[in-house]
């Protein structure tokens, strides 16, 4: 067995090969798990901002006050009513339609215990990154979403848009993915 300590700026993490496995097969196993890192990092991000200020406000309202009155977009009327357990996004870029306080813990929970499967510190504890690791992680967060959420979120919000792999990542900060070519 050979044990390897992945690097790349301040991430790093540590996976455990044959000596017999092929060169070309473990880089792609290391491509796919630095991968999986990031996309459970900003899905973890997005996931805390879920908890705490609801749903994605539509990409023209992103940035509007919550509460404008007799707003038309596109002859579209919109008229703003508080929700229950309203917390309003400091960004404006969430509609503040937060889930219950107890749901929220459960997405919060399982952000922490994900952020806890990416983090740095499990090289110096010497805990292998794993597939399983990983994935459930991943499992863990969209499980707790979808109990926040059964009726699902809109197609604009991150968090589905990272779940149904299909953010744009071009361009964002931290976005940038390992390829193999």
């Amino acid at each position: 067995m050979v044990l390897l300590h992945v690097k790349r700026h301040d991430r790093e993490f540590l996976f455990e090969t044959s000596v017999a496995e092929k060169a070309d097969n473990v880089a792609r196993q290391l491509v796919e798990l630095f991968n999986l890192r990031l996309k459970i990092g900003r899905l973890a991000e997005q996931a805390e901002q879920l908890a705490k200020h609801g749903p994605s406000k539509k990409p023209d309202f992103q940035g509007l006050p919550d509460d404008m009155k007799d707003l038309t977009l596109d002859e579209e009327k919109v008229e703003w009513v508080k929700p229950d357990n309203y917390k309003p996004d400091p960004t404006a870029r969430r509609t503040g339609a937060a889930p219950e306080d107890s749901v929220a813990q459960v997405i919060l929970k399982t952000v922490s215990e994900a952020k806890e499967s990416t983090s740095n510190d499990l090289v110096s504890k010497k805990t292998l990154t794993t597939r399983a690791l990983l994935q459930n992680a991943l499992d863990g967060l969209k499980g707790a979403i979808m109990i926040a959420y059964p009726e699902g979120l809109p197609e604009y919000d991150p968090v589905r848009q990272i779940l149904d792999d299909t953010e744009v990542l071009e361009g964002a900060v931290g976005g940038r993915m390992c390829t193999i070519t």
